[in-house]
Formats: C-alpha cells, structure tokens, sequence
C-alpha cells in the first residue's frame, strides 16, 4: 500500500533539493501507514484465528499470545541481541506450546534447559525453515513490521537503562490497558489472547461506552513527524556538507 501523506512529504522534499534513500521512503511509507490505518479505525476481525505455521505434520509454531510476549519480555533480559541463534531457539521454543506451558520465566536455568532440550528435539531441521515459520506467525504479511521511528529524546539506552526494563514489554501496556476499560474478561483469558485479538477487543469496548481512544492516533502521527523530521535534517546536513567540499 501507498500512503499519500508519505509520497506528498517525500514530493516537498525532493523539490527542496533533498533526495530520501529507498530505505527512507519505505520507513515513511510504513509508518504513515500506521498512521492511517489508525485514524480509519481499520479494526482487524475480533474472531479471526492466530496465524499458524507447520514445518512437519508434528511440528508447528502459533502466533503468540499476550502470554508468550510477555515471558519472551523477561527471558531477552539475559540475551545478547546479536545472537541470532540462541534468540531463534527460544522464540521456536515459546511459539511451539501453550503460554501455560513455558517454564518460570524469571528462572535463567528453568529456560536455558527446556530450550537446550528443545533445541536437541529441532536438529534435522535447518534454521531458515525455522525462521520462516517463526517469522510468519511473529509477524504476518505486514509491510511496517520493524519500522520503528527514532526514540524520543531522553530516553534510555545502553546498559542497564530503562528500556532494557521488561516491563516496557508492549504487550504488558496492552494488558493493563485491557484490565482497565474490559468488564467480564479475566487477565487470565486475557493472556491467552493474541495482542491483535486483545486490540480489536479493547477497540470494540471504546466504542460500546462511547469513549475516545484519539491518544492511539496521535501517537502514530507523532511516530510519523520524529521520523520525517530526523530524515530531513539528516539530508539537509548531507546537503550542506556537499556545497562546502
């Protein structure tokens, strides 16, 4: 899909002598995207089923639930981001069976030997077919996963920081959300909910009382706005750079 707003903003900056690379258009694209979507209330069905991937008639991965997002939230705690392998085998692990079936996810050794073991389980299969099946049920077919926009300004990074606080799991925000507008549905069943099922549920209880959730929209055009800003600033610093060599 195209998004109008990011090919006008894209338009204004080519004309002012800027020229975006590929990689900034499609970033723009994807989160105006966001944006819209959000603005057009553009509600996936309440009763659509988790994705689902097989790579054998016993072997298969499920779309994780608010549940697995959560426990995966605590276990990359101990996880070195640039090992693609051991972050493979314990999304493979957590998708493979019931949120209620994962070990302690504060316990290091309770994971680090049931993933061992499943790991052991996997070896004749190779990781791109993994990865594929992983993959899809993480992500779907949607084009703006991974485009993230620049952080806000004074948030943490690096060691220790806040944002490596796993409690800033996305999935946790959507919980409390849904614990504080949801009548008659349990933290319980809400866990077992998948975080697009759980959205659409909590979307449709705004809409039953009559409430705005208008936060949601602006905080996708905020997302839009940093990036579009960060990109021009970069093009023009690039750009004057240029008229002075």
């Amino acid at each position: 899909m195209i998004s109008e707003m990011a090919m006008a903003d894209i338009a204004e900056m080519e004309a002012a002598g800027l020229h975006p690379t590929p990689r900034d258009i499609v970033r723009l694209n994807a989160l105006a995207l966001v944006f819209e979507g959000r603005k057009r209330r553009n509600v996936q069905s309440l009763y659509g089923l988790p994705r689902v991937a097989a790579i054998d008639e016993r072997r298969w991965f499920r779309e994780p639930t608010v549940g697995h997002e959560i426990w995966l939230s605590k276990v990359r705690r101990w996880i070195d981001e640039n090992d693609f392998e051991t972050l493979l085998a314990v999304y493979a692990f957590a998708l493979s069976r019931s949120a209620a079936d994962l070990p302690d996810g504060d316990s290091g050794e309770a994971v680090k030997k049931a993933v061992e073991a499943y790991a052991d389980e996997m070896r004749d299969f190779t990781k791109e077919q993994i990865f594929a099946a992983v993959d899809y049920v993480k992500n779907g077919c949607d084009s703006t996963v991974g485009e993230e926009p620049p952080e806000r300004k004074g948030s943490e990074d690096g060691d220790g920081g806040e944002a490596e606080d796993w409690t800033e799991c996305i999935a946790l925000g959507v919980l409390h959300e849904g614990q504080a507008i949801l009548f008659g549905v349990s933290e319980s069943e809400m866990r077992k909910m998948t975080r697009r099922q759980l959205e659409a549920v909590i979307r449709r209880a705004y809409d039953v009382h009559g409430m705005s959730r208008r936060g949601e929209e602006d905080e996708a055009l905020g997302d839009y706005n940093r990036t579009l800003d960060s990109i021009r600033e970069r093009l023009e610093d690039e750009k004057s750079r240029e008229k002075e060599t």
